[in-house]
């Protein structure tokens, strides 16, 4: 899994908050000031400090009290670069709400690939351990569960957890746990 940079992150945000598949800012500045959508205008507002088109956004503004937030949040964000306020562990706590729950999310996208490393590791050690108690094969587990014999046999003899998403691994420690416990009655 790749880490996301925060320009194209905050993007697709942008684009899914206005439910638009293009890219157009004018277009989307009037979309958050016509159907108001404070979700929606804080992404644009990151969006174009990221990415230094902050006047040009602000040029579509009409609606006064969007500008006065736009530029009281400019204030408190300076030149300072968004990616790395929201990679410091601690998102200014001077900005609105809403702003700092864009930070934080990214912050969470941004150390996903550790958590879901970590995550498939505990799996991993409990699928082992239920594997060695019902002596089931990766053979017959790949088979079972419609996966690759081959990534299953690296996933469960060698520890290779790129091999199994989180899903599948989770489904292999299901199956695996539910004939440990019918081989118990």
């Amino acid at each position: 899994m790749r880490r996301p940079c925060f320009l194209r992150w905050i993007r697709r945000r942008v684009l899914a908050l206005a439910g638009t598949r293009s890219f157009n800012l004018r277009k989307l500045a009037a979309h958050a000031q016509r159907e108001p959508s404070a979700e929606l205008a804080a992404a644009l507002l990151l969006y174009a400090h990221e990415n230094d088109c902050r006047e040009r956004l602000m040029s579509y503004v009409y609606d006064d009290d969007l500008r006065r937030e736009y530029e009281k949040v400019e204030r408190h964000l300076g030149d300072r670069s968004i990616e790395r306020l929201a990679l410091r562990g601690t998102p200014l706590q001077s900005l609105p709400e809403r702003y700092r729950a864009f930070l934080e999310e990214f912050e969470r996208a941004y150390h996903a690939p550790e958590r879901i490393a970590s995550e498939k590791r505990g799996l991993l050690e409990q699928t082992q351990a239920a594997a060695l108690r019902t002596g089931a094969s990766p053979t017959e587990l790949a088979r079972q569960l419609g996966l690759d014999r081959a990534n299953v046999s690296a996933y469960l003899a060698h520890g290779e957890i790129g091999r199994l998403t989180v899903e599948d691994a989770g489904r292999m420690l299901r199956v695996l746990q539910s004939s440990d416990a019918a081989s118990r009655l």
